[in-house]
């Protein structure tokens, strides 16, 4: 089975992360290994930067813009989730 990749080794990308309850757009790095985690259930796919630290393959974009978007979507769903939380439980 062969497995294709949205980027390939040598592309720059910009990832995304989460810390501290937020998504931000982390740095932008050149792929050197694309690597592939086969269980039973799912493969997982992540690409590997100079300093050897893995990104999932859909935390990773070709521009900042689409990157910060896709951080913006993210933040909004956390924060519509504590919204919906706390009404649910004053309600309970």
């Amino acid at each position: 089975m062969e497995i294709k990749t949205k980027f390939n080794i040598g592309d720059r990308v910009w990832a995304i992360d989460y810390a501290f309850g937020k998504w931000f757009v982390d740095d932008i790095f050149t792929i050197i290994q694309i690597v592939i985690d086969k269980t039973d259930d799912e493969i997982q796919c992540y690409y590997v930067e100079y300093c050897e630290s893995w990104h999932s393959v859909e935390n990773c974009f070709a521009t900042r813009e689409e990157a910060q978007e896709k951080c913006d979507e993210l933040n909004f769903e956390n924060e519509f989730a504590k919204e919906l939380e706390n009404v649910v439980d004053k309600n309970l």
